[in-house]
């Protein structure tokens, strides 16, 4: 089992002439259970931002790998999130008044329910587990090109009627599951106005990513948004983005100077206890309801690249160094790192001894 570690980033920007409060894209994280989501909800429904906010939180904090969410493992979790968002709405319409108030009646009898798409990730023993329905997508990108896990098929096939999951314990369309192997690159979580854009310009432009990755902060963030906006390449809509850089073997910082940010990174093995029993199956066996899983290479043509449709399915290898090893091994490492940063000149001084000493003969 290869030493990971993940550097993370998420950007949030409402349409143009939208509230931030009322944003219906929400992004939740659980760095310590390498968990992590983006949620969209469904404008077309009652008090979308607040199911999506309750999805994406309660996704992240459950006990299950990704492709179990909402299984018979999960059984009770959509019976749980549905009383959270009557209690948040009740709490809502209880204190508003006048037109506020007309509204809010108005828009329940025209909608009735919340609704929401979702794209969600888990990540145990290098193994990504995700699970996606409606058009937020899971985009893997590494040096061999990028892969795809979406319920769209194909960047041209966004439409205004995703599938979802909605406050009423409904479910609409199927659930892309499954698993994969990772390796060195970036995971991108994204709502459907920029997985659109993303899928369009990766394909033609393999450093979309990089150009991603580089954004600084939220404003820039914007600023990036409503240039691709006003030049017709995205669509205006509330915009999410998450990006988890993947690093191996070491806490390192990739493009320091282009990218001056401060790193948070983690490992990726510190994963929650209560996972294990739920990892046990082989990742070998093909999952059959993986079935929008796009792979493409960079070798492939840029006007036209070669896409493939697979269930997603890999070995997992033996883990040749044991868990204690592995932990001594990294405080071993952060010890000297955080001496080495404290005592700079006096760490030098001990090499400088440590390479000059004259070995002592018996």
């Amino acid at each position: 089992m290869r030493n990971m570690f993940f550097e993370v980033k998420q950007f949030v920007c409402s349409a143009d002439g939208k509230s931030m409060t009322s944003c219906a894209d929400k992004i939740a994280v659980n760095e310590d259970a390498k968990r992590f989501a983006v949620t969209d909800g469904v404008s077309a429904s009652y008090m979308p931002e607040i199911w999506a906010e309750i999805l994406a939180t309660s996704f992240v904090s459950c006990s299950v790998q990704a492709d179990k969410f909402l299984s018979e493992l999960d059984d009770d979790l959509l019976s749980v999130m549905s009383n959270k968002w009557q209690t948040s709405v009740h709490d809502i319409e209880q204190q508003a008044e006048g037109i506020i108030a007309k509204r809010y009646e108005r828009n329940r009898r025209l909608f009735g329910q919340a609704a929401s798409t979702l794209a969600g990730i888990s990540v145990y023993n290098d193994i990504l587990h995700y699970y996606v329905i409606g058009d937020s997508c899971i985009f893997l990108v590494n040096e061999d090109g990028f892969s795809v896990y979406s319920d769209v098929k194909d960047e041209d096939s966004f439409s205004n009627t995703p599938n979802y999951i909605s406050s009423s314990k409904f479910v609409k369309g199927e659930a892309i599951v499954g698993q994969a192997e990772l390796s060195q690159g970036w995971l991108l979580l994204m709502t459907d106005a920029l997985s659109e854009w993303f899928w369009h310009q990766q394909k033609k432009d393999s450093s979309t990513v990089k150009r991603l990755w580089n954004i600084k902060d939220q404003n820039e963030f914007k600023d990036f948004v409503n240039t691709e906006r006003d030049r017709r390449e995205m669509n205006n809509d509330d915009v999410a983005l998450l990006m988890i850089k993947i690093v191996e073997d070491g806490c390192v910082t990739i493009d320091a100077e282009k990218n001056p940010i401060e790193v948070k990174c983690t490992n990726a093995r510190e994963i929650d206890s209560e996972c294990l029993s739920n990892d046990q199956e082989s990742i070998s066996q093909e999952n059959d309801s993986c079935k929008n899983v796009v792979e493409y290479s960079d070798n492939d043509e840029k006007t036209n690249s070669n896409s493939k449709f697979v269930g997603e399915s890999s070995n997992v290898k033996n883990n040749c160094h044991s868990e204690e090893a592995d932990t001594r091994c990294c405080s071993k490492f952060y010890s000297l790192r955080n001496f080495y940063r404290t005592h700079p000149i006096f760490f030098r001084l001990i090499l400088l001894i440590h390479r000059y000493q004259k070995p002592v003969k018996n």
